[in-house]
């Protein structure tokens, strides 16, 4: 009966040998991952290093660029304060360039539509005391065009 019991159950020194190798393979795979984690973390250090100098020179171009616009700024300024006609002059010249940009820019969009009816004019064209409307707001009053 003794015998029986031997043959069934595995060996022990076999079981020892089994679990050895199991546990040298994962120390196999330990040490690739500890690897491959290190250098992960070489790139993200690498990676850090370029934006972090990146940043350093995106700052200084900044600075140097803000104290310019400052020299220019005040540059500028005291011009206009040695020079106050001219100024005046200048920026009326730009104010009625950039109303007349925008009323040509709202004549060309304009739509034929939206232009004004005056029921009754005179011979000069004057409306007199009868109020002018828009067509779309005709047509509407009127139903003829659904909103």
């Amino acid at each position: 009966m003794a015998d029986t019991n031997k043959s069934d159950t595995p060996d022990i020194d076999d079981i020892q040998k089994t679990l050895e190798k199991q546990i040298a393979e994962l120390r196999k795979e330990i040490t690739k991952i500890n690897k491959s984690i290190s250098a992960r973390g070489a790139e993200m250090l690498d990676a850090s290093e370029q934006a972090s100098d990146f940043y350093d020179t995106a700052a200084t171009r900044a600075s140097r660029t803000a104290q310019q616009l400052r020299t220019q700024a005040h540059a500028v300024s005291e011009v206009a304060r040695e020079n106050p006609g001219t100024t005046t002059a200048v920026v009326g010249v730009i104010g009625l360039l950039g109303f007349m940009a925008g009323f040509a820019i709202g004549q060309s969009t304009n739509d034929t539509s939206r232009r004004w009816y005056c029921p009754r004019r005179d011979k000069a064209g004057f409306a007199g005391s009868f109020p002018c409307f828009s067509r779309s707001f005709l047509r509407r009053a009127l139903w003829l065009h659904p909103p």
